[in-house]
């Protein structure tokens, strides 16, 4: 996204729900100086309102552009693409989603295994991890796992989330060719549709967003 984009409404956010949660975020993007992958700080959090969503998200870490592909491809050796109908399906028990984040080629999107927005299936009782790139230099991205349907408000964020785990914080943007990733674990227990989102207020209701269905 454009660094056109107002951060006042979401550090006013911050400030409100999580003690100075988006403040954090762009804090570190500050202090980033674009490492390699061995490279971590603190992860971003929203204060509050993680401890409502059960994050068990790792600490922040830096990929190189190879590193991200690399990682991609690696996540896709065991799912069907399906290009016509936008559809990735998983049918192990064992999954890794791995998430590009606003990259520019899909500006304030989300793209896994070259589709945007896709639709994600996957089976009952799955252990998943979420692992989000962000491949935005000018905007923070994370991702939740919800129940609530679009069309989604620009306080997407606080309409609800489904899964211990499957919630990671907004992640600083990328600098000197370098991406912040962090991955987060949870199981699929119950079948149901829902939707992965950017919790980033405003970026869902933009269409960051993609449906996610459990059988």
């Amino acid at each position: 996204m454009k660094k056109t984009f107002l951060y006042v409404p979401a550090v006013l956010l911050g400030i409100g729900i999580g003690g100075l949660g988006i403040v954090q975020v762009m804090a570190q993007r500050n202090a980033y100086t674009g490492g390699t992958n061995s490279t971590s700080y603190a992860s971003p959090g929203w204060g509050m309102m993680q401890s409502f969503t059960g994050s068990n998200a790792n600490s922040v870490q830096a990929m190189s552009k190879q590193q991200a592909n690399t990682a991609m491809q690696n996540s896709l050796q065991d799912a069907s693409v399906n290009k016509e109908t936008n559809t990735i399906t998983y049918s192990k028990q064992n999954v890794t989603i791995v998430f590009f984040a606003g990259p520019e080629e899909a500006d304030g999107k989300f793209v896994v295994g070259g589709l945007v927005n896709p639709t994600i299936h996957l089976p009952k009782g799955a252990h998943v991890q979420f692992k989000i790139i962000n491949m935005d230099s000018g905007m923070p991205h994370g991702i939740e796992l919800t129940a609530a349907n679009p069309p989604y408000s620009y306080m997407s964020m606080m309409q609800g989330g489904i899964y211990s785990g499957s919630f990671i914080p907004p992640l600083p943007e990328a600098q000197n060719d370098q991406y912040p990733v962090a991955a987060s674990t949870f199981v699929v227990n119950q079948t149901g549709n829902f939707h992965y989102l950017c919790q980033v207020p405003g970026h869902a209701a933009k269409g960051m967003y993609g449906k996610m269905i459990v059988s």
